[in-house]
């Protein structure tokens, strides 16, 4: 499951109810609500500047607090699930259910990917379902599909998750070729500079 612009839609306020309900201390939870707020950004195109604004969601990119706020953030999300597991990392929340009948399966994807999909919408992030997956190991067809919401995911034959290339088959040729052909690239580069 894909959320748009993950780091950048964390609501403050909540983050700060959330921190507050595990527990923190007062002091740390002004220092945390000191180091969000205040934050302008502006953006530039062709050019052009716009004028600074006051950014009233997200946590800092490219900082060790950023992934950890939004771990934090996230963390009560797991609670909900009833009929699958799920793995996290990060803004990358993958469900999954293992069963002998693909009605079963597909009808807990679509029960929990629900709940997940209101627990975002309520939580001020917003999922994008153009870009979430769908992949059945060991099904014999490809037209097999999910519902979220309005949308419908397909089955796909391979899927990168985590960076790693599922084959629905469980056939890592495609990962395998690709690690090679990157190994491959990164000693031609140490060949050229050591000749």
């Amino acid at each position: 499951m894909d959320l748009s612009k993950a780091f950048g839609c964390l609501n403050h306020e909540l983050l700060i109810a959330k921190l507050e309900a595990y527990s923190f201390s007062r002091s740390a939870l002004k220092l945390i609500h000191k180091c969000l707020s205040n934050r302008k950004q502006r953006v530039k195109v062709n050019g052009k500047v716009s004028s600074w604004q006051e950014s009233v969601k997200s946590v800092p990119q490219g900082s060790v607090l950023g992934p950890l706020l939004f771990n934090i953030f996230i963390n009560d999300l797991f609670f909900l699930v009833e009929e699958t597991e799920v793995c996290n990392y990060a803004d990358d929340t993958t469900i999954y259910v293992c069963g002998q009948e693909l009605e079963q399966v597909v009808s807990s994807l679509e029960n929990d990917a629900q709940r997940i999909s209101k627990w975002f919408f309520d939580n001020t992030m917003k999922l994008n379902p153009d870009k979430c997956h769908l992949l059945i190991f060991g099904g014999n067809n490809t037209d097999d599909s999910v519902h979220i919401g309005e949308t419908v995911v397909t089955e796909s034959v391979e899927e990168k998750l985590l960076g790693v290339t599922f084959h629905k088959n469980l056939d890592f040729k495609s990962h395998v070729n690709a690690v090679c052909k990157k190994a491959g690239q990164k000693l031609q580069a140490l060949a050229r500079i050591l000749s």
